[in-house]
């Protein structure tokens, strides 16, 4: 059966409210998609991102269960994170992602709808408060499927590069991301690379490429997403027409 045409089920999880062996389930499940998904020496980390019991980050956990084979088995997850910080006397709220997927699943743009979809659904609880999305994209075809959503994602092809961004960029990751800088102002060294996925050759790609070529020995590409409201209500418009058009045919 076409990877296309197979059915997946959706199973969306408040992480904090998971508990003993259930948790454990999940953890492993998702550990070991990460194990076949990712190489690197900071599995361990990302991991603990996700199911650590900070009570000060809120994570939702997207799995999707291929059904096909009677197995019920996760073939990919997405994890949305929110942490308010306070950024030059403000409180800032921050949006972050961690996502993997079999490779014969990996279209339709699954993980990226889902994060921001969460980021939507927060948002709206302090419409008024700055909010971002800010997550270090570690392969081009993730740059490609988020920049396919946000015309304000920076660093882009379609923006100037602005030193002012870059600042706020590295200010809000020094607050919340748990790896180090590597190379240049919007590069981590996240020491993780993603096994089984080509780079398509496409203009986001290419950029991708230019801004970080070492993505292929670990190094993630800091990428931020302003979430005001009038950016949230022509993503939801843009995906009302896609899925209108899709019904159409």
């Amino acid at each position: 059966m076409d990877s296309r045409t197979r059915r997946v089920r959706r199973q969306t999880l408040d992480v904090g409210d998971l508990r003993g062996a259930r948790r454990d389930a999940v953890r492993a499940a998702v550990g070991g998609l990460c194990a076949r998904s990712f190489a690197g020496e900071r599995g361990a980390e990302l991991m603990d991102l996700m199911f650590d019991t900070d009570t000060g980050i809120i994570r939702r956990i997207q799995l999707f269960r291929d059904a096909a084979d009677g197995a019920d088995r996760v073939v990919g997850f997405v994890c949305a994170l929110r942490q308010d910080v306070r950024l030059d006397g403000r409180v800032v709220t921050v949006f972050r992602a961690v996502a993997a997927i079999e490779p014969e699943h990996r279209h339709r743009n699954r993980t990226a709808l889902f994060a921001l979809r969460e980021a939507a659904r927060l948002r709206l609880r302090h419409p008024w408060r700055p909010a971002y999305l800010l997550t270090p994209i570690i392969h081009p075809s993730s740059y490609t499927a988020l920049a396919r959503f946000s015309r304000r994602l920076y660093p882009s092809p379609r923006r100037p590069h602005d030193p002012a961004l870059d600042r706020l960029v590295v200010a809000l990751a020094d607050l919340v991301d748990p790896f180090g800088p590597a190379h240049g102002p919007l590069l981590r060294e996240r020491r993780i690379s993603v096994r089984d996925a080509p780079v398509l050759d496409t203009p986001y790609a290419r950029f991708y490429v230019a801004v970080n070529p070492r993505f292929a020995e670990g190094c993630g590409l800091l990428v931020l997403v302003p979430l005001a409201i009038t950016d949230l209500l022509s993503f939801v418009a843009r995906r009302t027409m896609t899925v209108l058009r899709r019904s159409a045919r």
